[in-house]
């Protein structure tokens, strides 16, 4: 048996410190007090940027104001947060602080793109918002709108939010916080961009900053939470637009199975790099199919060899059609999240193949999409052609595209995977990556538990009985 003085004469301070905070993390999870018949509360998730606390200092209006017989007031504001790149990044609730003379009723949240330092088209919108009253300010109440359960997916960049309270009754006066630096003064340093104001209706019929608009320079009081995945491989978006077929076809279409015809694309592990920890696959497919799937493969040689996993992915409209063969198609954003990250032999090639999943339907009809490159006219395949497969084509064997498709020329599939992160250690160890909450999380799962302590012994302590 391993004895107590056994395990901490092989560890380090570093390593002792952080078998204490998964101990008394594991610990404090174990004894947390809950109530008969109560579900164990979740751990929130962690801050991927925060903008800052109310400085009750200032606040701008945002807000959509209704009165029978009166002409809808639309004041809005925006500020933005920015996500490093090389990763991809689970939204999963964002805060904003606001205050008022009445209690909010309802808000919305934009999630926007950025354009040119402003606010871009919106790439989500969510509703039903949590409103908690938390202080008074100069005779008003403040009050926290969250927004919870976003699971949005964001590549690394610049994006903006826009939270604004609907359903608001004549004589309200909502404002959104303003955040700034300790000291209660106006035109602190801001994070990004400043905020911006937009009132269609009320002289700033486009997205204008505020210092422009004739206000202060400053930021808005908000808070993004969730997790993220470092990128492994990025082929990239789709391409409707480039000369040629639009992908390959790709469509798993039971019981009539003489339809079947599988595209796979291939990425690689990185030799020095090890535990491989898969946490997110995104790929694009044009389908008419009422779901898809994604599967899994090792490599043999170049061709897609044994079935690893068959993935059942969340299934995303993108909002663009596409016509092919005179049936229109849907051009779908399959994800897949996986809540215990697979593990992946490094040095190895894998190949991801993402279909529609038809219902028997002969009209059924569904391609997996090929990646853009921006204007590149050579060097469009990484590591090999993507390949094909199935009765539906006539082949038994996995075979290149080019020929099968009547393309011109080899390429890519649009489809992007990510790992945890072997690089981000906790600063009190541990190789597993992802954003953690603290030095307690040290499988960096957003969770301090029982699972953190298991994963540090067998990562430190390999062997041992």
């Amino acid at each position: 048996m391993l004895k107590t003085e056994d395990v901490r004469g092989r560890l380090s301070g570093r390593f002792r410190g952080m078998l204490a905070a998964v101990a008394c993390a594991a610990a404090a999870v174990a004894i947390a007090p809950v109530s008969a018949g109560q579900p164990v509360p979740p751990a929130p998730a962690c801050a991927l940027w925060e903008n800052g606390e109310f400085d009750r200092v200032d606040g701008y209006y945002s807000m959509i104001l209704s009165a029978p017989g009166q002409p809808t007031v639309d004041l809005r504001a925006a500020d933005d947060f920015y996500l490093e790149p090389g990763y991809v990044y689970k939204i999963e609730s964002i805060t904003a602080t606001f205050f008022a003379n009445v209690a909010i009723p309802d808000a919305k949240l934009e999630l926007r793109a950025d354009c040119d330092g402003s606010p871009g088209e919106v790439l989500a919108t969510f509703l039903n918002p949590i409103i908690t009253p938390t202080g008074a300010y100069q005779g008003t109440t403040i009050q926290q709108i969250t927004f919870e359960q976003i699971n949005h997916w964001l590549k690394g960049g610049q994006y903006w939010v826009s939270v604004v309270a609907k359903n608001v009754p004549g004589g309200s006066l909502i404002y959104w916080g303003t955040t700034g630096p300790a000291a209660p003064t106006i035109g602190g340093p801001v994070k990004g961009s400043v905020a911006h104001l937009i009132a269609p209706n009320g002289g700033l019929p486009d997205w204008t900053p505020v210092d422009v608009a004739g206000c202060c320079c400053t930021d808005l009081a908000f808070t993004v939470r969730g997790k993220k995945c470092k990128i492994l491989h990025d082929n990239g978006g789709y391409d409707l637009l480039r000369p040629g077929p639009i992908g390959s076809p790709s469509l798993k279409n039971d019981p009539s199975t003489h339809d079947n015809v599988f595209t796979a694309d291939n990425f690689v592990t990185n030799p020095c790099v090890t535990p491989v920890r898969l946490c997110y696959i995104r790929a694009y497919i044009a389908s008419n199919c009422p779901d898809a799937r994604i599967d899994l493969y090792r490599s043999t040689c170049e061709l897609p060899g044994q079935n690893v996993v068959t993935f059942t992915p969340r299934v995303i409209d993108t909002g663009d059609r596409v016509m092919v063969n005179n049936k229109l198609l849907s051009v779908l954003c399959l994800e897949v999240e996986l809540m215990s990250p697979l593990n992946l032999l490094p040095g190895e090639t894998f190949w991801i193949s993402a279909y529609g999943l038809g219902d028997g339907s002969f009209n059924r009809s569904s391609y997996f999409l090929r990646n853009a490159k921006c204007g590149q006219t050579s060097c469009l395949v990484k590591f090999s052609p993507g390949r094909v497969r199935g009765p539906g084509i006539g082949q038994t064997n996995w075979v290149k595209t080019k020929p099968i498709i009547g393309s011109a020329e080899d390429y890519d599939f649009a489809f992007l995977v990510a790992i945890v992160d072997p690089d981000r250690i906790s600063e009190t160890g541990g190789p597993h990556g992802g954003a953690g909450c603290g030095p307690g999380d040290y499988n960096r799962d957003g969770v301090w538990d029982l699972a953190d302590l298991l994963a540090f012994l067998e990562d430190w302590l390999p062997g041992c009985p």
